[in-house]
């Protein structure tokens, strides 16, 4: 299977695990006990909570999601070639990781290293289970899966390797996930000059509804993933 390939493969992954957690994402438990914003402004916000999916929650996830399928090219690329080390592909794989962007300034230094240590090897583990896919001579994802997993095999690989939330399972502390958005374009309706007049721009933390929204939205696309497997058998 060509690199192109894996990737296609992976994107629509990728694409459904974004689905999967915007669908799970809650406007109004990010929204509770927020400060920095009036509670009129609150209030309004919950009721236009479809201008804040679309114009904050939406631009967050696309994001979130091009950096994972940045990363999983630079993966590729060591699934891809025999003699790679994990060492030389450290610095690429941690230049387009979404969790180390998020991790906290204030973490310390000792437990930053350990965190990107397992950052790495995630990535890694992926590569050298994604290696004999790129190898296989099929021309598409599933029928690659076929040609390398037994059924069993293929569960495994989509429980190990379809799972994207285990930072946050397990440094969910380290992390922190904001948004910086300017109230006035999230409330529509007539009262929504007056409400955001002179208002600056606000930053909101999510870290609470991330991981809620992500831990949630894994066990779905893996649930998805493995009926996919079961079906292709």
């Amino acid at each position: 299977m060509t690199e192109q390939a894996a990737l296609r493969g992976f994107e629509r992954f990728v694409d459904d695990a974004i689905e999967a957690t915007r669908a799970q994402f809650s406007v109004s438990r990010v929204l509770t006990g927020s400060r920095g914003v009036s509670g009129s402004v609150v209030d309004r916000i919950v009721q236009n909570s479809e201008a804040f999916d679309r114009k904050v929650v939406g631009p967050e996830l696309s994001e979130y999601r091009d950096q994972i399928v940045d990363q999983f090219e630079v993966v590729l690329e060591y699934a891809a070639d025999p003699t790679a080390t994990g060492e030389e592909y450290r610095d690429p794989i941690l230049t387009q990781d979404a969790y180390l962007d998020a991790l906290r300034k204030d973490v310390d230094p000792s437990r930053r290293n350990e965190i990107e240590d397992r950052l790495v090897e995630r990535q890694l583990r992926l590569g050298d289970a994604m290696a004999p896919l790129v190898e296989s001579d099929r021309s598409a994802f599933w029928p690659a899966v076929r040609d390398v997993f037994t059924h069993d095999e293929a569960r495994t690989f989509v429980d190990d390797q379809f799972r994207f939330a285990g930072p946050l399972r397990t440094e969910a502390d380290a992390f922190q996930f904001t948004a910086t958005f300017d109230p006035g374009t999230v409330i529509e309706g007539s009262l929504a000059s007056v409400l955001t007049s002179g208002m600056p721009s606000v930053t909101l933390e999510y870290t609470d509804e991330a991981v809620r929204s992500i831990t949630r939205a894994e066990s779905t696309v893996v649930e998805r993933a493995t009926r996919t497997v079961d079906r292709k058998f």
